[in-house]
């Protein structure tokens, strides 16, 4: 009976260790991980759009929906990347395109994993909707952001058409199907019907913005004529949280996420065969795209019917 009880004893000491010596082994990775953690970085390059877009030469663009919401995803699952990074440089582009980034940025964060924005040159309109919606956005002092507001244009060719002698005939099966038709100037309804679809998407963006920022609606309203402001007073006015480099970004983020020192980056995005092939030419061709988009933040031609975008000083 004693060897019985003895034996007892030995066996529920040795189960007791094991458990001790498990939690003791997960909370030991718990802490590498925490220590060792990596940083996911994302990029977002000129006009933002919905969708892909992309070929195999080219590749998709970097400001794709489809592209970012990707790479998002491959963040979220990643177990080693505990915080994101996205660089934006961008005018803005397709209101849904950034809806649709704004929502993958959502689910990340639901993940438990931080996200945190490094503004380039410019992040404007669509570019701050994005940015937005970040745990954290830090600005270079001369950014040029804000910008928060919607843009339509129409093209209207009837003159030049009659001058040419071309005549369009259009048949519809409803009175505004045509809307928007480049053979005609807009109706008054038509107007009022575009004006308020404007507002409505306009609506949105505000809401976005005070719910990303925990501002008061009406206090973003204030700000949301289309104004763009610098980074410093972007941050003064509550739009952006600090100032810094990109640098300086992934250091916050690990900080935020506990890591250690400087913490190892994850590149999310693979380049397109185009730019393995030509290399540093590639580069240089869309460096020169890029400053070509920062120029058109103060002149530009609007082609997408329904953008947030930074407008031209006809449409300011």
């Amino acid at each position: 009976m004693k060897t019985r009880y003895v034996g007892l004893a030995i066996t529920t000491l040795v189960v007791l260790f094991l458990i001790l010596a498990y939690f003791a082994a997960k909370t030991t990775v718990e802490e590498e991980t925490l220590t060792r953690g990596k940083i996911g970085l994302i990029h977002i390059e000129g006009v933002i759009t919905a969708g892909s877009g992309g070929d195999i030469f080219f590749g998709e663009p970097s400001g794709s929906s489809v592209r970012v919401v990707k790479l998002l995803e491959e963040a979220r699952e990643n177990p080693e990347i505990l915080a994101v990074v996205i660089r934006i440089n961008s005018p803005g582009g397709s209101a849904v395109g950034s809806q649709e980034i704004v929502d993958g940025i959502n689910r990340l964060q639901k993940s438990g994993k931080k996200v945190l924005v490094s503004m380039g040159d410019v992040a404007a309109s669509g570019g701050y909707y994005i940015a937005s919606a970040a745990d954290l956005i830090v600005a270079e002092r001369s950014t040029i952001t804000g910008s928060i507001g919607v843009i339509h244009s129409h093209l209207d060719l009837s003159k030049l058409l009659e001058k040419l002698g071309i005549r369009v005939e259009v048949l519809t099966t409803g009175e505004f199907k045509d809307t928007g038709i480049f053979t005609r100037p807009y109706t008054e309804e038509e107007r009022k019907i575009i004006q308020e679809m404007l507002e409505d998407i306009h609506n949105q963006f505000v809401e976005a913005v005070a719910k990303g920022r925990n501002m008061d609606k009406e206090k973003v309203m204030e700000l949301a004529d289309g104004r763009i402001f610098t980074g410093r007073k972007a941050k003064e006015l509550g739009l952006v949280d600090e100032l810094g480099s990109l640098e300086y970004t992934i250091r916050r983020a690990g900080e935020m996420v506990g890591i250690k020192g400087r913490p190892e980056v994850v590149h999310l995005g693979k380049p397109s065969l185009f730019e393995l092939f030509f290399g540093a030419t590639a580069k240089k061709v869309g460096e020169g795209i890029g400053e070509a988009l920062v120029r058109s933040v103060k002149q530009e031609t609007e082609l997408q019917p329904f953008t947030a975008r930074v407008p031209s000083r006809d449409n300011s």
